[in-house]
């Protein structure tokens, strides 16, 4: 346990000469200004601007694309890069167990999806703050925030596996981490459509029943404020779905993509 937290400090140092990390920290911070403002013009109010706001950027349209394309952009820089560069070899002269050394890369690519998540939830808050929206239940937006970024980092796993198995270099690694985030994006999309088409949607439709539109109807019900138990009780029963339930599928997808990951990383040559 001791020598996988050093191998985690050792990554995060060398990711930190990337610029390319800045740029995705600003964008973070870039997008939630005008998200906000337009939440609070656009019919959200004073009131719900910010609660408005973090949904879209949280659960529909911001973390749900970010969040995989650069978990894939990790995965070509953590895992590509020392090989390519003829390091690797000496790093299992110390020696490092490929399974513990890529499982550090994981936990990097995990915790940075969770940080860029609470770095565009931030974003928002201060935004809403300088344009004088109200926040109300900020402890339970901030734990939805945290738990968003788990739940999307365990999804974006795939796009890792799919970097380390086809290794076609760094721009074919960011376009098909662009094209997996767009994949979900669109699951998204399918599912926000046939939820707000109408008062009563089939929920026997797949498209409502995909791994990232369970996040999205978790989240809207994990940070609902709505005053009367009955109402959340309602729409809890026709729309949202319990924390446990989006957390085992997104356990099970961790459960067959992390076994896959370090078997395609055993198999390389060094």
């Amino acid at each position: 346990m001791w020598a996988l937290a050093e191998l985690i400090l050792c990554e995060f140092r060398k990711l930190k000469r990337r610029r390319i990390l800045w740029l995705v920290a600003f964008a973070a911070c870039l997008f939630p200004v005008p998200v906000v403002l337009l939440s609070g013009s656009s019919g959200g109010g004073v009131e719900g601007a910010f609660e408005t706001a973090s949904l879209i950027l949280l659960s529909w349209i911001g973390v749900p694309l970010m969040v995989p394309f650069l978990a894939g952009l990790l995965a070509a820089l953590l895992f590509c890069t020392e090989q390519d560069n003829g390091t690797l070899k000496n790093l299992y002269t110390i020696p490092v167990r490929p399974a513990v050394l890529a499982l550090a890369k994981v936990a990097v690519i995990l915790l940075l999806a969770v940080a860029f998540t609470l770095l565009t939830f931030l974003a928002a808050l201060a935004a809403a703050a300088g344009f004088g929206f109200q926040v109300a239940g900020l402890a339970r937006k901030l734990a939805a925030a945290v738990l968003a970024g788990l739940l999307y980092a365990a999804l974006s796993l795939p796009a890792v596996f799919l970097v380390l198995w086809l290794r076609r270099g760094m721009l074919l690694s960011v376009l098909l981490s662009g094209v997996y985030a767009v994949v979900l994006e669109t699951m998204v999309w399918r599912g926000v459509y046939a939820i707000s088409n109408g008062r009563t949607p089939d929920w026997a439709d797949p498209s409502l029943w995909t791994p990232p539109v369970l996040i999205f109807r978790w989240y809207s019900g994990f940070v609902s404020s709505v005053a009367d138990t009955a109402e959340i009780t309602a729409q809890e029963a026709l729309f949202s779905v319990p924390t446990w339930q989006v957390a085992a599928v997104c356990a099970a997808v961790t459960a067959l993509c992390l076994p896959l990951i370090l078997w395609v990383w055993k198999r390389r040559e060094v």
